[in-house]
């Protein structure tokens, strides 16, 4: 039994028996152009197309559930996003993923310092007694947009 099969998420209960159906009659015949082999393949195809359009019907219905989504748009991609070899401070080369990790984390680190919060501006309040002011209405023309 080909395992592979389970990957596929869309494959409901009749397109993974019309696969199977189809690998029994080409370990049967063993030829390709033998109509019942030509019958077998087309339905299975046919099948899993509509299996796969009906399921991703189904998750376009369902976007409120982002991570089937996602998961579904990543397991599309041809290449995984990895970060390659790096050079630390002292030129030296980084392979290992743990290296990696620490030369960023490091970097990173570096990069954004903490601030210092004792001397924070205090805002003014936008009130002049029991109402707020609002700020003028802005006018455009259109020949401020297109220029």
């Amino acid at each position: 039994m080909d395992f592979r099969i389970f990957r596929h998420r869309f494959l409901i209960s009749e397109a993974f028996r019309l696969v199977w159906r189809k690998k029994k009659v080409f370990s049967k015949y063993k030829d390709l152009k033998h109509p019942v082999v030509k019958l077998t393949c087309k339905a299975a195809k046919a099948e899993v197309c509509s299996a796969r359009k009906k399921f991703e019907c189904k998750l376009a219905q369902n976007i409120s559930d982002s991570k089937s989504f996602f998961a579904c748009a990543r397991s599309k991609t041809k290449f995984k996003v990895q970060v390659g070899p790096l050079l630390d401070n002292s030129g030296v080369l980084l392979d290992s993923e743990k290296d990696k990790t620490s030369s960023l984390n490091n970097y990173f680190a570096m990069v954004f310092t903490s601030e210092d919060t004792t001397d924070i501006p205090i805002p003014t309040a936008m009130t002049s007694g029991d109402h707020i002011e609002h700020l003028p209405d802005v006018q455009f023309s259109v020949e401020d947009v297109m220029s």
